[in-house]
């Protein structure tokens, strides 16, 4: 296949996909006038379009006296499509799942808060400690003689003692 043909390819694909942004249904006459092609080419194009996973949509068969008409699915929490009800099916599980370990944990918090109001004052002090602690470790980063232990670093004081 030659490259213009590609690109013609790729480009009518791309004015395809952005039908399906715009709508949930349209008739497919007026993708085939819009393509330049039939009607039957055109729902040809499409299914090749829906079983590539460039869309994701079905077309409805032709009613007596109308055209076939392309309906565009659209999965609300991401944007695409929805291929199949046992993806749907897997996805809800998956949240319930994520749901169920989450409300463990909010069971354990609401346990530990219930059987002692201590938790939560202990929690805000080690809290308020280590942020008080963050910032004394910045205010005076590179001399803090209060590391050391007992009896180290007290030589300045003592020389200074005997300086005098």
């Amino acid at each position: 296949m030659g490259l213009v043909q590609n690109v013609v390819r790729h480009h009518r694909s791309l004015y395809v996909a952005r039908f399906s942004k715009k709508y949930s249904a349209m008739p497919v006459t007026r993708i085939a006038a819009d393509l330049g092609l039939n009607d039957n080419d055109t729902v040809q194009y499409l299914n090749i379009l829906i079983h590539d996973g460039v869309i994701h949509a079905e077309i409805d068969a032709p009613v007596a006296g109308s055209s076939s008409v392309i309906r565009f699915l659209h999965d609300a929490e991401s944007g695409m499509g929805v291929t199949s009800e046992a993806r749907l099916h897997q996805k809800l599980l998956v949240q319930a799942n994520r749901i169920r370990s989450l409300d463990k944990h909010v069971a354990e918090a609401d346990y530990r808060l219930a059987v002692t109001k201590e938790y939560a004052e202990y929690e805000r002090k080690a809290r308020k400690t280590k942020q008080d602690q963050k910032e004394a470790g910045e205010v005076g980063e590179g001399n803090d003689m209060s590391l050391l232990p007992p009896g180290q670093g007290d030589d300045d004081e003592s020389m200074m003692v005997d300086a005098s």
